[in-house]
């Protein structure tokens, strides 16, 4: 392993570390300060060495951000699968404290497709419009688009937000398919968040940037996911809900990487990782940070192709989606690859879910 700089960035303590072959060579520990930079600075430039492969900064901000109910702004829902699914709208599920504050509109309009493919009605296009100049003129800059089955078919999320570009110039807009599964209100629900914490994810990012800059450091950023993994800095802007809960992510692989132990009990309390108290603990966050790697993941329903060619597909997406992401490819390698034959869909249908993981590719 090259040299890798790892930083976490909680709420209580910055920690930064480098890692090379497989050894802490390098950490510090500082305050999280209040404008987030001056921390993530003074890290950086405490840790900064030559021939970096990589930076990789994990944060709990967006977790805090919802739990402590700040620097969220109001969200528009725009649901498409009318006339199915009046009886649950955007926002039914969550705590009414938080609904309150990030709900900023609610429009449902006809469209979406069914379990098989086929639409439950024509896209209404200009319903659309018309909900995005109501947004608009609210005051609203980030939008969420969510599909009834958009995963089978995402082009009336795609064609949605064409729309609400066009109508809401500098918008930022949030599809569902990109983030979420089958289930119509847990992927709108992640689509709801993510757009809530995308202008946040744009300030922290920018800020992380202006540090590596700062500190002299020549090497690509990457943020910390939840599950244990990096991706781009500028992908980690865009869906920041990936990155949610990745500060205790960081401190179990941390922890598990300082101790070579397989199976233990990982405790971070304020910021803090405890594990059998070895060398460099208090640093573990950072440390998981730096030891991460790239995954790439694909969930797909397929209609059509036999079962061989179906999971092939399903790889294929996969290890597009992780060198997107920052991938070697040629280090890729799948790690988990289940399917699902769907018997009350037409066509043979089969949902098959895959994962790849490999190291983060080469600076040029």
């Amino acid at each position: 392993m090259r040299r890798r700089i790892g930083v976490d960035v909680g709420g209580t303590n910055t920690e930064g570390v480098v890692i090379e072959d497989g050894k802490v060579i390098a950490a510090h520990k500082t305050p999280t300060t209040e404008d987030v930079l001056s921390g993530v600075r003074e890290a950086l430039s405490a840790v900064a060495v030559p021939d970096v492969q990589g930076v990789m900064i994990g944060t709990t901000h967006f977790v805090n951000a919802v739990v402590q109910r700040r620097d969220l702004p109001r969200v528009g829902a725009l649901r498409i699968g009318m006339p199915a699914s009046r009886s649950l709208p955007p926002f039914c599920d969550w705590p009414e404290d938080l609904a309150t504050l990030v709900r900023g509109a609610v429009h449902m309009v006809e469209g979406g497709v069914d379990y098989d493919g086929r639409p439950i009605m024509p896209l209404d296009q200009r319903a659309i419009a018309a909900a995005a100049r109501q947004m608009r003129a609210a005051g609203l800059s980030c939008a969420a688009v969510s599909s009834i089955f958009s995963p089978l078919d995402p082009a009336m999320e795609e064609r949605a937000a064409q729309i609400l570009r066009q109508e809401m110039p500098g918008a930022t807009v949030t599809l569902s398919h990109e983030l979420g599964r089958i289930g119509l209100l847990e992927r709108e629900n992640v689509a709801l968040l993510n757009a809530a914490l995308i202008p946040l994810a744009a300030h922290r990012v920018q800020a992380f940037e202006q540090a590596v800059a700062a500190a002299g450091i020549a090497a690509p950023l990457y943020i910390t996911q939840n599950d244990g993994t990096v991706i781009r800095a500028e992908l980690a802007a865009r869906f920041p809900v990936l990155s949610f809960a990745s500060g205790p992510t960081n401190s179990i692989r941390g922890a598990a990487f300082l101790t070579g132990v397989q199976d233990a009990l990982v405790v971070d309390v304020g910021g803090i990782s405890e594990v059998l108290r070895p060398a460099n603990a208090a640093v573990a966050n950072a440390v998981g940070a730096a030891i991460a790697q790239v995954s790439g993941e694909a969930d797909q329903v397929f209609h059509g192709l036999s079962r061989s060619e179906a999971m092939a597909e399903a790889e294929r997406i996969a290890r597009a989606r992780a060198v997107d992401a920052g991938a070697d490819p040629a280090s890729l390698s799948l790690v988990d690859i289940e399917d699902l034959p769907l018997a009350y869909m037409p066509g043979g249908a089969l949902r098959v879910r895959a994962r790849v993981v490999g190291n983060i590719r080469e600076a040029p």
